[in-house]
Parts: structure tokens; sequence; C-alpha cells
């Protein structure tokens, strides 16, 4: 047996560095006939019973864009909602070397958007321990 090293490494987890952006485009409460619009702006606007700013005009939830229509018959679609669209999730684990394929049969649909995510991007290091994967080695001057 050959001697071992008298130090141990302890293995430590590397920070979380995934980013990730979605955009989510919702119509609601629809009504029929001529309606007035939200009493107190984007204060009047909940999501997960949050409204978007708060009674002092501060944002609770950033990056929301609100567009009334009131109901009337000859108003235009607000920009994105020209078409309808719907998300069909696989649940499929993408694995090197194995190909996935699915078939469309479909004759309405004419575009496709594909979501992938990630649990974690992370390679084991030669001391047993996690690294990020994408991320400069600590010390390193590359980026």
């Amino acid at each position: 047996m050959g001697k071992g090293s008298s130090k141990g490494h302890t293995p430590r987890e590397a920070k979380d560095n995934l980013k990730s952006t979605q955009l989510l485009s919702v119509i609601d409460a629809i009504s029929e006939g001529p309606v007035e619009g939200p009493v107190d702006g984007l204060k009047s606007v909940l999501l997960n019973s949050t409204p978007v700013l708060d009674s002092e005009g501060n944002t609770n939830i950033s990056g929301v864009t609100v567009v009334f229509r009131a109901g009337e018959q000859e108003q235009t679609p607000p920009e994105g909602f020209e078409s309808s669209g719907s998300e069909t999730v696989l649940g499929t684990e993408v694995k090197y070397d194995t190909p996935i394929t699915r078939t469309i049969t479909s004759a309405n649909i004419d575009r496709l958007r594909f979501t992938f995510g990630v649990q974690a991007l992370v390679e084991t290091t030669s001391k047993g321990g996690p690294e990020s994967v994408g991320s400069p080695p600590a010390g390193s001057d590359t980026a």
C-alpha cells in the first residue's frame, strides 16, 4: 500500500449560478360587453394575492405590463395575442447519444417553442468535489 496524504479534502457545494427567465402572457377577466378599468391601476392587479404595486406605489412584482381593453365591439387585440397557444409538458430526460423524437399531427400548428430545464450543471473535480459547469475555476483569470 502506498502512503496517503495526511490531509483530507472536504468537498463543498458550488454556488448556484443558474439563471432562468420565463415569459407569461395572460388574458384575464374576459367579460361580455364594455367594462371599466382597474380602480387603482397596477395596485389593483394581483398575482398570487400580491398587488403588483403596494399602496405607496412601490413595486412588489417587477416586469409586469398590463394592457386594458374595455370590451368595445371594434377594439384591436392586445399585442402578442393575435393567436393562441398551448404547452405540452413531455417530462422526458434528454441523455447523451439517445435521440428523442416526437410527431406533431395537428394541421393547425404553425410554430413550435421548446423549453428545456436542468436541475443542476455541475461536474466532479479530481478531488471529488462539485464544481459549477460554465464558470471559470476559483482563481482563474479567464471568463
